[in-house]
């Protein structure tokens, strides 16, 4: 804008206000109106950068909430995967006990009594499928090979 374009913009002020912007226009060695002009400009600016600021702050919420989204999710599959393996665990400690209660038995003929006991710590009873309680027909590529458990060597 060119000075004849400029408009009057006039206020009521309280008089302490007027006392302390005058005292402040001294001290920066600037005229009323440049005082005013720099205050209003700062404020308008402010303004439009807030605006910017609001829907800056609004995508990061949203990523931020993506972010959460995600790491639920991944907890989630943390918490499966635990799951997992407290039940590969207990199965190992129950097969390990079985094989150590079947180091220290006698070598016996089997019989018909026996061959139940046989059948039950026999290699082919240790091998079982673990499906995940949630997702029953749901493997991952790596867990293909963790699904059969058992004597593997």
């Amino acid at each position: 804008m060119t000075d004849s374009q400029d408009a009057y913009l006039g206020a009521t002020v309280p008089h302490f206000w007027l006392q302390q912007y005058e005292s402040l226009a001294q001290k920066k060695g600037k005229t009323r109106e440049e005082l005013i002009r720099e205050a209003l400009a700062d404020y308008l600016s402010i303004n439009s950068a807030s605006d910017s600021q609001s829907s800056q702050l609004t995508q990061e919420i949203t990523d931020l909430s993506r972010r959460v989204t995600v790491l639920e999710t991944a907890q989630s599959h943390l918490n499966h995967l635990a799951a997992q393996f407290q039940h590969l665990e207990q199965k190992f400690k129950q097969l390990s006990g079985e094989t150590s209660n079947r180091d220290n038995q006698p070598q016996n003929p089997p019989s018909s009594s026996n061959s139940e006991k046989i059948n039950k710590t026999s290699p082919a009873a240790n091998f079982s499928l673990v499906t995940p309680p949630d997702q029953e027909d749901y493997d991952e590529p790596d867990e293909i090979l963790w699904d059969f458990k058992g004597d593997h060597s």
